[in-house]
């Protein structure tokens, strides 16, 4: 190939997705890659990713029980604000009611660590849980494997 002057494309660009914010202390990890779960609603993964669409990229929040390793919250943006976060959150608890004592486990970017994202997740009693680095862990991966089909024409803001 370098003979004949020949590269290989590059189909997909890499986004970082996790940026922490420095303000803020990161949280303990609970987990420490240990992803089992006794029964449901004991230990919620989460992380964002970004879906190339044809109309650009969309960048996608998911909650995976850990138990069930069932999607229980998802949301998807043109942005990756805390109110992308927030949406999935939302979903998974309303549809869940978690028990006092659910750890919480995401990566360590601001959305996560921002106060309004915390407050609402500590208003369940939850425990927050952050892995250590900034590389992407087998919740990423699982979050690609259950990303919804992306939309034709993207909407405002898409939070279910």
């Amino acid at each position: 190939m370098r003979a004949g002057g020949l590269v290989g494309c590059h189909r997909r660009r890499r986004t970082r997705t996790t940026v922490a914010d420095p303000t803020r202390l990161p949280a303990p990890n609970l987990v420490a890659q240990d992803f089992a779960a006794p029964v449901p609603n004991r230990r919620w993964l989460g992380n964002s990713t970004d879906v190339p669409t044809g109309a650009g990229w969309w960048y996608l929040a998911v909650l995976l029980d850990a138990h069930a390793r069932r999607v229980v919250g998802w949301a998807m943006a043109d942005h990756l604000r805390t109110e992308l976060a927030l949406d999935a959150l939302a979903l998974a608890l309303s549809t869940r009611h978690p028990p006092p004592g659910l750890i919480h486990h995401t990566a360590r970017g601001s959305q996560y660590t921002a106060a309004a994202y915390q407050a609402s997740r500590s208003s369940r009693t939850s425990r927050q849980s952050a892995r250590r680095d900034h590389h992407a862990t087998t919740v990423g991966s699982r979050i690609s494997a259950v990303a919804p089909a992306a939309p034709a024409a993207p909407p405002q803001h898409v939070a279910h």
